[in-house]
């Protein structure tokens, strides 16, 4: 099993910051404008627990998670500096934009996978700078439009940076506050990250016949789980082989991996 290690004092130490409520990030806001760093601190500290729940959903194992998260306080603490409480925006949509902002700019460093001239990374930093700077101006993202006759740029460069900016797929959707509530605990979120990635390096591990018979089963390509006489039906066998089939592919499951016993009792 990969190690998620976020040490347990950091993850005991911000489930202790409550969740803000408008009224109160907006009188947060308001000292912060007149120079209050306590008042920073407060806004950064009630918002940890939004970073770890955006830096899970970029993890790969590639780069360690808490390299992830410390990068994503970076982009938290630069919102806590720019956030304008008048602009009718709850913080942690405002803020989820900048943490991702930081925790990509931090992945592509770490990727060199991509050669490109310095012409045209200028380009792209400049288009991605006028990106962040309206977002920070008028708390929306701008049209690609609107890029194009500010920059003087082609449609597809502007589509191209506005798309790494903005997520345009279910893997990296911009948290709402609800989806870090009070009750979101991180050590579980942690732990199903890492059943779902264990099961399914062993599943990838199967033939497609059994990984059909595991998929039925147990419902991965959708909710519905099926039963050993349809699934029989389906791929030609008995109730009874389809049933001995699963025990086997469970048993080894459990042999390669034992921390699943648990979950293939």
């Amino acid at each position: 099993m990969k190690e998620f290690s976020i040490p347990r004092q950091y993850l005991k130490e911000i489930r202790r910051y409550p969740l803000l409520t408008p009224e109160q990030e907006k009188e947060l806001a308001q000292r912060i404008e007149k120079g209050d760093n306590n008042a920073k601190k407060n806004l950064i500290e009630c918002n940890l627990r939004l970073v770890v729940k955006i830096a899970l959903s970029f993890y790969k194992g590639r780069v360690p998670l808490m390299d992830i998260i410390q990068n994503g306080n970076l982009g938290l603490m630069h919102a806590a500096e720019k956030f304008d409480y008048r602009k009718n925006i709850r913080f942690a949509s405002y803020a989820s934009f900048w943490i991702r902002q930081s925790i990509l700019r931090h992945l592509a460093s770490e990727s060199h996978t991509e050669t490109i001239s310095i012409r045209t990374q200028e380009k792209k930093k400049h288009i991605r700078s006028f990106i962040e700077n309206y977002f920070s101006l008028h708390s929306r993202f701008p049209t690609v439009n609107e890029i194009v006759a500010c920059l003087n740029v082609k449609p597809f460069e502007a589509s191209e940076e506005l798309s790494f900016c903005i997520p345009q797929n279910h893997d990296h959707p911009l948290p709402s506050l609800e989806e870090i509530a009070d009750n979101f605990d991180i050590e579980n979120e942690i732990e199903r990250q890492n059943l779902i990635e264990d099961i399914q390096t062993l599943f990838n591990e199967l033939d497609e016949e059994n990984k059909t018979l595991i998929k039925m089963r147990y419902g991965f390509d959708s909710s519905t789980t099926n039963t050993l006489a349809t699934i029989a039906e389906s791929l030609g066998m008995t109730a009874e082989g389809v049933r001995q089939r699963e025990n086997r592919i469970l048993a080894s499951f459990r042999k390669k991996n034992p921390h699943l016993r648990y979950y293939f009792a």
